[in-house]
């Protein structure tokens, strides 16, 4: 199952960041910027990140499991 996934997400990325490397370096873009790929990939693993610190957080109210 992760296996899939990770084939997945790879296709996805490839796709997303050849279009923004090609959107952001044509010769009528608004703004040449190059590193537009990175900034995404770099936006995205912050956002997995910050999920991944919420989900570690546990409400101090709930009872602790005994021995």
């Amino acid at each position: 199952m992760i296996g899939s996934l990770s084939a997945l997400s790879l296709m996805i990325a490839q796709f997303t960041y050849n279009y923004a490397l090609a959107a952001f370096t044509e010769t009528g873009a608004p703004m040449r910027f190059p590193g537009a790929p990175f900034v995404i990939a770099a936006t995205i693993g912050a956002i997995a990140f910050l999920s991944l610190l919420m989900l570690r957080k546990r409400p101090d109210h709930l009872p602790q499991a005994h021995d």
